[in-house]
């Protein structure tokens, strides 16, 4: 699916909207301010999704959140792992290179983060399209990223689905924090949001 240019302005000044939503939630969590230094926003057909992050082998963290409602799907917040202790030495107040492994703490501390980003997301998406969106309640997971795109939406690669991705560096006092936010849309969620930007 190509996007018309006023598509694309909208859909961006939406992803504007809700990331400054985020990262004011994520400052608040967090307890120092966070900006966004760069932003980027596609449609990506599903089976390029692993290439993203450097093939489907690549080891990850992320924090999924099922949608349902009028557009059904999934949000997933994606770090490398690196980044992903990175911002737990942060959360926790400790030295950087501290955090070297998923505890239930680190893993309910991730699930906030993606929480605040998915929901912010999902508010402003909702706001813009008046369209029903219900987020569930997010869970975290650690693996290879193929292994967690099948297990979270297998039917998307059989779909030939598009996928609308965000990338975000998220920057703090002393960190860059580099993550990828995904939607990952049931058969006909992206055409009814691009629909509303028309």
């Amino acid at each position: 699916m190509s996007l018309g240019k006023a598509e694309s302005q909208e859909l961006m000044n939406l992803v504007d909207r809700a990331m400054a939503r985020a990262c004011s939630g994520l400052s608040d969590f967090v307890g120092s301010e966070l900006k966004i230094e760069s932003l980027s926003v596609s449609l990506e057909p599903a089976e390029r999704l692993p290439s993203l992050f450097g093939g489907a082998e690549t080891p990850v963290a992320a924090i999924y959140v099922p949608v349902n409602g009028m557009i059904s799907g999934h949000a997933v917040l994606f770090f490398d792992l690196d980044t992903a202790f990175t911002f737990l030495d942060c959360l926790f107040l400790q030295p950087q290179g501290t955090a070297g492994s998923f505890d239930p703490l680190h893993a309910s501390a991730l699930c906030e983060v993606g929480n605040i980003t998915a929901s912010a997301f999902l508010s402003e998406l909702a706001d813009t399209t008046n369209l029903e969106i219900l987020p569930s309640p997010p869970a975290f997971t650690a693996d290879m990223v193929g292994a967690i795109l099948n297990w979270l939406a297998p039917e998307l690669f059989l779909w030939e689905a598009e996928v609308l991705v965000i990338k975000t560096n998220f920057i703090g006092t002393s960190q860059r924090l580099k993550g990828f936010f995904l939607f990952l849309p049931a058969p006909g969620s992206v055409e009814k949001i691009l629909a509303t930007l028309r």
